[in-house]
């Protein structure tokens, strides 16, 4: 299938084990297609830092079976099982849990979604340091309720440039400081 077009992930593998840490990491002109988000997630806000992503371009498109198997964050292997494999709705670009995440010339859309676990076009949870530069990012489905970007519980955050021609880009925070 084409599940997440970059995943990025730090959980114990093993009981009693670490996730490590992953850091220093730069993406640049990429163009994905695919039935799933970008995912970048870590439960300890200090194993995933410093990424940086450039010149990003991501759509999103149903498959035949993506109704069957859709909705769902698969992060194995992982000890916990509940941790492997859960269900969540399901973002253009989602992460949890990064430090220093910078995103400059992104472009998040959706090509006509029918699935109900399709939400935000961005969507950051438990950070620190997040610059967010040039950008035409969308939700799943135009709506009140459902924003483009949600961003919550994080720190230090610079939101810079809306290139939506559109439209003005709808933004949800939630206990998040500046």
């Amino acid at each position: 299938g084409k599940a997440e077009p970059i995943h990025i992930s730090a959980i114990p593998s093993s009981k009693g084990g670490n996730s490590g840490v992953i850091e220093n990491i730069s993406f640049h002109k990429i163009e994905a297609h695919s039935e799933s988000g970008i995912l970048i997630y870590s439960e300890d806000q200090d194993a995933i830092r410093n990424i940086k992503m450039t010149d990003l371009k991501v759509r999103i498109k149903e498959a035949i079976y993506t109704n069957q198997y859709g909705g769902n964050f698969d992060l194995r292997p992982a000890f916990s099982i509940e941790k492997g494999l859960f269900e969540k709705d399901i973002p253009a670009f989602y992460a949890q849990g990064v430090k220093n995440l910078s995103l400059n010339d992104i472009v998040l859309e959706w090509d006509q979604p029918t699935s109900d676990f399709y939400t935000y076009g961005l969507e950051i949870e438990n950070f620190e340091n997040l610059i967010l530069r040039n950008f035409d990012i969308s939700a799943a489905y135009e709506g009140e309720d459902l924003k483009d970007i949600k961003i919550s519980n994080g720190k230090g955050y610079q939101i810079l440039n809306d290139l939506s021609i559109k439209k003005n880009t709808r933004i949800f925070k939630e206990m998040v400081v500046e």
